[in-house]
């Protein structure tokens, strides 16, 4: 899967991201640091069991959010 998000603020560098399940319980959350430009970030996802996600990235701009299966 590849996200395009804009890049976090200089004040703080760290972009959340969370992975939801269809249930709402976040199940997967981290701060990770995302360079301006192409940036490649892996999350594992081994632990999920199968079934449909949302990944949520927040930036100083909104929010996005991606839908995907597992």
């Amino acid at each position: 899967m590849k996200v395009i998000a804009n890049p976090p603020s200089p004040e703080n560098p760290l972009t959340p991201v969370e992975i939801v399940s269809t249930e709402g319980n976040i199940v997967f959350s981290k701060k990770l640091q995302i360079a301006p430009g192409i940036s490649k970030q892996t999350i594992n996802t081994a632990s999920l069991g199968s079934g449909k996600y949302f990944m949520r990235c927040m930036s100083a701009d909104g929010q996005m959010n991606l839908k995907f299966v597992k």
